[in-house]
């Protein structure tokens, strides 16, 4: 019940911000911004889009495979696109991506048999990604030239980015790690220490590889940098002058907002264009268009993620797609 009201909450807080931002805007306005793709010969722009999207999920499955094939399976990039897109499909209905890193997590156990390479894997790309986020923000801000508020922000970033660096740091490292692991150990709901102590195995697991780390790292910022190129592909489209490195900025930060409690990021991440755009002139129904179209896009190309879900259903026959508390 409480999970529930909780979902409900956020739900309506997403709604009602974003419901604000728009009123703020002119919804008129925002019309005829979204007009200029159709009119203004912004269609070349919006497939350009699209197509970078598409790429830097493939980027990620490769990623995904990475840290898998270290743990000795073996499965193909292309099967793991197909486990992304269906995780995509879920993004749009449950909180914060979450509910597709579950079924990510379920589709490859079903594949492998293994729980913990499914759990581990999931979450330390998740982890390494955010890292990577963290890591092109930062250097945007030390490199452009004028930035709205940039000390609060390279306080809040930097502070993220060494907080998630001493984790690894200290999960890598025995010693260190003893602590939590032994208050861990006293929690046996949900196999709370259990876990804990699987995920920091797997944390020192993937150093023992060396370089896999940097190579996961690596692959995280082309991905992102995919995902940048769209969102000036998209704001092209529009026809929105917006310096290239710019998006470097705006991209990162608008994708940590997303992660705040929200349903898909919808409303933090809008608010975050909306003030990120300001400060270079950009209006208010321009950068609600622009965070639209980066929404709207992942969402029909999702739409493929739920065929794909029902087709797998359908395979499954009698197996019911469920998730419980013992999938790691």
């Amino acid at each position: 019940m409480k999970k529930y009201i909780l979902t409900v909450l956020k739900i309506v807080i997403s709604l009602g911000l974003l419901a604000y931002l728009i009123n703020l805007a002119d919804p008129e306005k925002i019309l005829m911004t979204l007009n200029q793709v159709w009119y203004g010969g912004g269609v070349i722009y919006l497939l350009a889009g699209t197509s970078l999207f598409v790429l830097s999920l493939y980027v990620l499955s490769f990623r995904w495979q990475v840290l898998i094939t270290a743990y000795g399976l073996k499965i193909e990039t292309a099967k793991l696109f197909k486990f992304y897109m269906i995780g995509l499909f879920f993004n749009n209905f449950l909180p914060t991506g979450i509910g597709g890193d579950v079924l990510r997590i379920y589709n490859l156990v079903q594949q492998s048999g293994n729980r913990t390479v499914g759990f581990v894997s999931v979450l330390t790309e998740r982890l390494i990604g955010i890292l990577s986020t963290l890591v092109l923000a930062i250097i945007a801000l030390l490199v452009l030239p004028e930035v709205a508020n940039r000390e609060i922000l390279l306080l809040i970033t930097s502070g993220m980015m060494f907080l998630l660096i001493g984790f690894f740091i200290v999960a890598m490292n025995e010693k260190l790690s003893a602590p939590l692991e032994r208050w861990s150990s006293r929690i046996s709901a949900f196999r709370l220490g259990e876990r804990v102590q699987k995920f920091l195995d797997s944390i020192r697991f993937y150093a023992d590889g060396k370089t896999i780390y940097l190579k996961v790292l690596l692959i995280s910022t082309l991905s992102q940098t995919f995902i940048i190129l769209m969102t000036y592909s998209l704001a092209k489209a529009i026809d929105l002058d917006i310096d290239l490195g710019f998006m470097f900025l705006v991209v990162p930060i608008t994708f940590l907002l997303s992660m705040l409690p929200s349903i898909n990021g919808i409303g933090v991440r809008d608010g975050g264009y909306v003030v990120l755009l300001a400060g270079v002139g950009v209006t208010k129904a321009a950068a609600l268009s622009l965070s639209f179209l980066t929404v709207i896009i992942p969402m029909l190309i999702s739409i493929y993620g739920g065929i794909l879900f029902m087709i797998q259903k359908r395979g499954a026959r009698h197996t019911e797609v469920k998730i419980d508390e013992k999938i790691v």
